[in-house]
């Protein structure tokens, strides 16, 4: 193997794990926060975006590249490498995006994620009067606005923000964790003064803390093997 061809594989190597490494902080600290990037299994695409970037790229360098060839075959090998990964990798993260959580939303007793995808791009641009926890809406969705919706709109109650409302007391109570089936590390945590309620996404199930004045203040993975309603209260 010639030294022309290990010097062009290291340094793209070099440069595609640099790369992938801003879209990782970008992934898990600004579309991702914690623990969403979990509850829906996102860093498993993640994972495989990663994987393929890395691979890809330093790999068809590493096969094309060769000391026989002349300066302007090399940058245009090197031109055709990059523009493959460069469009695999915002593919990629065009599909990824979209799974952003964008609200939670509480009804019928739990939190439901909503994601980017879920709802209209001008809805998505709407700012709404919600409170939010890391930049994500949180909101509950009443009965009697879910049976005038469905009387009018053909969309899912969950993806109209329109009747999203400011959550209560009276609703976030009902149905509510039982603090002493919650696991032990929260129950360290969070005294029994705080509310919990179950958000369940598509890979991991989480409780929501919420305090006497009803803000959220936390949101704690559950066990793997943990499923809301085996430590749910009957309130």
């Amino acid at each position: 193997m010639n030294s022309l061809k290990i010097r062009y594989f290291y340094r793209h190597l070099i440069i595609s794990i640099l790369i992938v490494g801003s879209v990782t902080y970008i992934c898990q600290l600004i579309w991702f926060p914690s623990p969403f990037i979990e509850l829906d299994g996102t860093w498993r695409a993640l994972l495989v975006l990663i994987g393929v970037d890395i691979t890809l790229g330093p790999l068809l360098t590493l096969i094309l590249v060769n000391s026989s060839k002349s300066k302007f075959e090399l940058r245009l090998d090197m031109l055709v490498i990059v523009l493959l990964q460069a469009s695999a990798l915002i593919f990629g993260l065009s599909k990824i995006e979209q799974e952003r959580v964008w609200a939670i939303v509480h009804y019928d007793g739990a939190f439901h994620s909503i994601t980017k995808k879920d709802i209209s791009e001008s809805e998505y641009k709407t700012k709404l009067n919600l409170p939010q926890f890391q930049k994500i809406y949180f909101a509950m969705i009443l009965e009697k606005d879910v049976n005038n919706h469905t009387k009018q709109e053909s969309t899912s109650f969950l993806f109209s923000p329109t009747i999203y409302k400011n959550i209560t007391k009276e609703e976030i109570e009902k149905q509510s964790f039982s603090y002493d089936n919650l696991p032990e590390y929260i129950q360290n945590k969070y005294q029994n003064k705080y509310i919990f309620k179950g958000l369940a996404g598509k890979k991991r199930n989480a409780a929501l803390v919420f305090n006497p004045n009803m803000k959220l203040i936390d949101i704690v993975l559950l066990p793997e093997q943990s499923e809301p309603e085996n430590i749910s209260s009957n309130n």
